[in-house]
């Protein structure tokens, strides 16, 4: 499996999303995975991904729009993922827009000081911006990406 771009820091896979995830899992040793969604990304873009992973998976489901980009829902994240028992050697897929994209890394860039997490964009301007270049965010009051890091995600996979 060859990536469509490798920087050295991460790898981002484009088309053919089932082939290139799963193998890309079956290289990988994570003690648990979860998938953060929306609702629509959890109904419509799941479904398309699940025959990809191998083995069981938690789901952490928010409301979705910018609103949601905030303090609250990361903590709503955190505290599913403290639920779920994800320890420094879990992975988090974000799939779906930017919002998750920015508010899924976030999550995983600050939970037990970092966990993995890939990106699964599902929006043309999450394929071209949110998922590449590691910045992460969740908005503060009506300032936008006021609180955030820079971490660049395990993988990118865009289909």
């Amino acid at each position: 499996m060859k990536p469509f771009l490798n920087n050295n820091n991460y790898s981002i896979y484009i088309n053919n999303i089932n082939t290139h995830l799963s193998e890309w899992l079956a290289d990988q040793k994570f003690s648990k995975i979860a998938i953060l969604t929306d609702e629509n990304t959890l109904e419509y873009c799941l479904p398309i991904i699940k025959k990809s992973l191998k083995k069981d998976f938690h789901t952490i489901t928010i409301t979705s729009g910018e609103q949601h980009k905030n303090i609250k829902t990361s903590l709503y994240i955190w505290n599913k993922m403290n639920e779920f028992q994800l320890d420094r050697h879990s992975l988090l897929i974000n799939l779906g827009g930017g919002v998750i994209g920015d508010m899924g890394g976030f999550c995983a860039g600050t939970y037990k000081r970092g966990i993995s997490f890939i990106q699964i964009p599902t929006t043309l301007l999450s394929m071209v911006d949110a998922s590449v270049g590691g910045k992460l965010g969740i908005d503060l009051n009506e300032h936008k990406n006021m609180s955030g890091l820079f971490k660049n995600p395990n993988a990118v996979f865009i289909d």
